[in-house]
């Protein structure tokens, strides 16, 4: 009689900061996968901090999702994924990330381009930021544009409309300076433009990730997982390393005692030929 042998995923969270936070993670899923989603620009210190929490457990098994979405992107993601956890096998949940991952557009307004990473800044718009009073319009790996008061269409222009039936999550400038009232004026403009099914409102995590603590963010997102689901059977993820590998190997067959003496025996027999 033969069984099933299929891994579990116990939990998707995003990775952990400190110490405690990565002993908490695996403790609670240990006998079952732990993925974590994992921004890349701390991928290297969350990917040591988790090895260095294994070593207090037997068994630890865990699975990074690295991910190059904004921290709102990466808090949206975090949280769709957890149904497709519960609706997908194990070895689909990789591939399913990957594919949501791919339909979820971050973008921002921000007063200043100075020290933005993300999208690349040309020099002329990198020197236009110092002069005080301009607002600008960013998307993470394609565009950024300065924002025109006067003609606003033409900045819109190049920012393509919401797909069908996303919906977008949004966190406003904090109001703490003078140019957070600009920044979300403009980034309701945004929202016209995109037209997105629905508007959520947020907190704004970490708007530094844009180069300036000023900054509004704003999270494209499918409404419907059923894509994503569907698209996770042809999909691979970024494969980061042996863990992940073996967490996207399906279900195989447990032999029992006999049948493995059979199938030893048919090996040396097929090796001594």
């Amino acid at each position: 009689m033969r069984t099933e042998i299929a891994p579990s995923v116990g939990a998707i969270t995003t990775a952990p900061e400190t110490m405690n936070d990565a002993l908490d993670i695996l403790g609670a899923t240990q006998g079952s996968w732990a993925v974590l989603i994992s921004p890349h620009r701390r991928h290297a210190e969350s990917r040591h901090l988790v090895y260095q929490a294994r070593a207090g457990y037997e068994e630890t098994l865990v699975a990074f999702h690295v991910t190059r979405l904004s921290p709102l992107g990466v808090g949206v993601l975090h949280e769709m994924a957890q149904p497709l956890m519960r609706a997908l096998p194990p070895h689909r949940v990789l591939p399913a990330l990957a594919v949501l991952e791919s339909q979820i557009r971050c973008l921002a307004v921000v007063p200043s381009v100075i020290n933005m990473d993300e999208p690349k800044v040309g020099l002329w718009l990198h020197a236009r930021s110092w002069i005080p009073g301009g607002t600008y319009i960013a998307e993470r790996g394609d565009a950024v544009r300065r924002y025109s008061r006067r003609k606003p269409e033409k900045t819109f222009e190049h920012f393509d409309l919401a797909a069908e039936g996303s919906i977008a999550i949004v966190g406003e400038a904090v109001q703490d300076k003078k140019s957070s009232t600009r920044v979300n004026d403009v980034l309701e403009g945004v929202l016209g433009h995109l037209e997105p099914q629905d508007v959520v409102r947020r907190p704004n995590p970490d708007p530094t990730w844009w180069g300036t603590p000023q900054g509004a963010q704003i999270v494209l997102a499918p409404s419907n997982l059923s894509s994503a689901a569907r698209r996770a059977a042809e999909a691979e993820p970024v494969l980061d390393d042996i863990p992940v590998r073996a967490l996207m190997t399906a279900a195989v067959p447990a032999l029992t005692a006999s049948e493995s003496r059979g199938s030893q025996e048919s090996d040396i027999k097929e090796a001594t030929r």
